[in-house]
């Protein structure tokens, strides 16, 4: 399943089966993630009658218009209307305001605490109306994501197979961590790196891989078994194929001009640990689809310090999903220097 460069979701496939793997945590924008909306103080005022909530809500619209950062709330409660955020106007101006353009409001005005933000989950929408009716257009894959049920059972087993490929080769080197680059359209092992930061400080597993992925495409290029790199790498955005038989590590792209993908673009990296700021940007610039690791860590760049992999202001985005096969990769801390 992949993902564009902006990060859109694609449809998740039903479950088949009751004996489901855990499925790997989605580490989304922080915006998803609150529990306890963030409340900010109204002024509200109720109306003489119903029958004047539309007249109303007409002049409010000139008078006092909603701001942007409010358009997510209802303005109408029943018989209550939210007339402006506390910060905005004073109280007597309100006031003034009220008995000047809004005959129609009784006079009395009172204060009320609403949500700050738009609820972005069906979670998030139960927590806000509790204090305030507000919009809301659920996203169906974040619903998915947040609830497990994104992959099915077969991808779960998949990214346990690909995961346990890390683990071993941690192992097999008695390094800390581990990282593969998987073409997930064919299974296909592209690079597997282990840390190497004892002999260097900035030979991390992921660097490594990456670097393994580059020297594959550049092997294959200087030998003419393809036939062009795409110009600058970013235009290059075809989804990448290969035969499970071919010699190429899984690196051919799908366009049928056998040109090269752009690094990592729709490969997948499991690494036993979350990846540092210098090994999450890397992974951007080399515009990785998904990244799936196992331990997570006090200065992690894909969850714990930060969510680098989501920033808004990059060109290029990739999903992230944390503890897969925690318990296993987490034994590899023996090794740690």
């Amino acid at each position: 399943m992949a993902t564009d460069a902006a990060g859109d979701l694609p449809p998740a496939k039903r479950l088949k089966s009751s004996c489901v793997p855990p499925s790997p945590i989605a580490v989304l924008e922080d915006e998803y993630c609150w529990t306890h909306a963030p409340l900010v103080d109204v002024y509200v005022a109720k109306v003489g009658h119903k029958s004047f909530i539309g007249s109303t809500m007409n002049t409010l619209k000139t008078v006092l218009p909603m701001a942007d950062s409010m358009a997510h709330l209802k303005r109408v409660r029943g018989d209550e209307i939210v007339l402006a955020p506390v910060a905005s106007i004073s109280r007597d101006d309100c006031i003034r305001l009220m008995s000047s353009r809004l005959p129609h409001l009784q006079p009395t005005l009172a204060t009320c605490q609403v949500p700050a933000v738009a609820p972005k989950t069906r979670a998030q929408h139960l927590d806000a109306t509790a204090y305030w009716p507000c919009n809301f257009h659920p996203v169906k894959p974040i619903e998915r994501l947040l609830a497990g049920e994104f992959f099915d059972v077969e991808e779960l087993q998949a990214q346990r197979r690909r995961m346990q490929l890390a683990v071993e080769a941690a192992r097999e080197k008695q390094s800390p961590v581990a990282a593969v680059v998987i073409n997930p359209r064919t299974d296909a092992v592209v690079a597997v790196a282990v840390d190497e930061r004892r002999q260097n400080p900035s030979h991390h597993a992921v660097m490594l891989c990456l670097e393994k992925v580059a020297e594959v495409q550049r092997i294959l290029f200087r030998d003419g078994k393809l036939g062009s790199r795409p110009a600058g790498g970013l235009a290059a955005e075809a989804q990448p194929s290969v035969d499970d038989d071919s010699a190429d590590g899984g690196v051919r792209s799908s366009s049928g001009d056998d040109e090269l993908p752009y690094l990592c673009t729709g490969f997948d990296l499991y690494v036993t640990r979350e990846p540092c700021i210098m090994c999450a940007m890397a992974l951007v610039h080399s515009r990785v689809r998904r990244v799936f690791y196992g331990c997570c860590t006090e200065q992690g760049a894909l969850g714990s310090k930060c969510k680098l992999h989501r920033q808004r202001q990059l060109n290029h985005r990739y999903l992230a999903f944390k503890k897969l096969m925690e318990e296993e990769c987490r034994t590899l801390e023996a090794f740690d220097s």
